[in-house]
């Protein structure tokens, strides 16, 4: 609805504006009267939207979404490439998270979140350069993110200072990267001030943020120790292997909306591969991964740490889900590496424990759509099969590829 009845017809809208109208100003054909530049003008992928001829915007909203998902899985593998995954896992992770639940089921919420996704895969691109003392990359991150989004700022800030707690655990200097930041987001934010002022002013104008109108109450008084309910557990196990399994579109049986939801599948194969992390690699266990597995749990046991990263605004996942899904997926990729590499091996024991947790909560939960779940399960053996009968690394290696693919 919100593609069909809202942003398709701002696009419209604007287009039909002289160039000097499109960006800053105020209009009366839209409401009762507002600024121009609202909360789609900063999409920068929207821009050539605004100028093609009126009846090729479908073509081009199309050729917009082929490019967001091209782009993000270039940097995705970009991403991957620079923490020295191997080339063939490095081209998977791209094509898969171009491919993934995220990207694709918003492709149809065409403004919103799959550019939200490539600006966050951007971001973890942009993180590594600049943990190798290059900023130029977080910086144009910052400028995208907050002339689209200011929120996004915070957000991605938050998710940021995160990555780099995980990725340095600890981060010795401080208060020199807190400063290095610092500079960046400055940098990045005074560029696109015009457009970011503009965004803040629909932030402040907006009942979502008023304590008054919103669920800022409800949220708050909300126990911080209160566990999520069992649908909302149940969905988003599920929604690891599947968007399906609880149902499609009007037909979705699952917590909140078929959308709203958290849109975590990427690939089963990595969660199949999490308790190989407990297992000492070259004497060190991968505790990086187990901080931000146990940052997720946190997050998802109780509601109420994840309220608090929206300022209690609202009831939802949206991108925290992408953030988390890309942690998974990345953790699964890790062990993978480390097998091609010849750091590690599976440990056959751990694997079995593992596939049998996930088969007894598919059986305790019980899915609604038969074929995906039977799907979801048949590929989960197929993986396990994988690992642990076929000897030959090369042949192992291709034939997951294969099917994760």
């Amino acid at each position: 609805n919100d593609s069909y009845y809202q942003i398709y017809p701002y696009i419209k809208a604007v287009n039909a504006l002289n160039l000097k109208d499109k960006f800053l100003s105020w209009s009366f054909s839209f409401g009762t009267g507002q600024l121009i530049s609202g909360i789609y003008t900063g999409n920068v992928l929207n821009w050539p939207l605004f100028f093609i001829k009126s009846e090729y915007i479908p073509k081009g909203i199309i050729l917009m979404e082929i490019i967001k998902f091209s782009l993000t899985g270039f940097f995705y593998f970009k991403y991957l490439e620079r923490k020295s995954f191997s080339p063939v896992l490095s081209v998977l992770g791209g094509c898969l998270v171009m491919m993934s639940s995220f990207m694709v089921i918003n492709a149809s919420w065409f403004n919103y979140y799959s550019y939200t996704g490539l600006l966050w895969v951007l971001w973890l691109f942009s993180l590594e350069k600049f943990a190798a003392g290059q900023w130029r990359w977080l910086i144009l991150c910052v400028f995208l993110t907050a002339i689209d989004q200011v929120y996004n700022v915070y957000l991605f800030g938050l998710f940021s200072l995160m990555y780099l707690f995980i990725k340095n655990f600890g981060i010795k200097n401080r208060k020199q990267i807190m400063i290095k930041l610092g500079a960046v987001f400055v940098c990045g934010l005074l560029p696109g001030a015009v457009l970011i002022a503009s965004n803040i002013y629909s932030i402040i104008n907006s009942p979502r943020f008023d304590p008054k109108y919103s669920y800022f109450d409800q949220l708050y008084k909300t126990p911080v120790f209160q566990f999520a309910s069992l649908s909302e557990l149940k969905t988003f196990f599920f929604r690891f292997f599947s968007n399906n399994i609880e149902g499609i579109g009007y037909g979705y049986e699952g917590w909140n909306i078929y959308v709203e939801a958290p849109l975590l599948f990427i690939g089963s194969i990595s969660v199949l591969l999490i308790g190989q992390h407990v297992i000492k690699k070259q004497s060190q266990i991968d505790y990086k991964y187990l901080i931000g597995f146990l940052m997720i749990l946190t997050i998802v046991l109780f509601p109420f740490f994840r309220y608090a990263i929206w300022f209690f605004s609202a009831d939802y996942f949206r991108v925290l889900s992408f953030v988390v899904g890309l942690l998974v997926f990345e953790s699964g990729l890790k062990i993978l590496n480390d097998l091609i590499l010849e750091k590690r091996d599976i440990n056959f024991r751990i694997l079995t424990l593992n596939l049998l947790a996930i088969l007894l909560f598919f059986i305790l939960f019980r899915g609604n759509y038969h074929f995906y779940y039977f799907k979801s399960i048949a590929l989960l053996i197929c993986f396990f099969t994988f690992f642990a009968f076929v000897k030959n690394k090369q042949i192992m290696l291709y034939s997951i590829v294969g099917l994760s693919l």
